[in-house]
């Protein structure tokens, strides 16, 4: 997440071309990425991840090895 933003930084400095803001726009956006993301992972992303799987792999079935 934090190269993410650093991403984010460098590339509106491409577009700005304010290249001395961009450790001050990462710093700034980390906490803006962490309240976004963390929501979206915990109530959405990963409870559909986790039926997904349970769907493709049954509880069970994953260690079952044949004879």
């Amino acid at each position: 997440m934090v190269l993410i933003t650093l991403y984010g930084a460098c590339e509106g400095a491409v577009h700005t071309g304010d290249w001395a803001g961009v450790p001050l726009r990462w710093l700034m956006n980390i906490p803006r990425n962490f309240v976004m993301a963390l929501p979206l992972q915990l109530l959405i992303a990963g409870p559909l991840v986790r039926r997904v799987f349970r769907t493709a792999f049954p509880m069970g079935t994953v260690l079952d090895r044949p004879a």
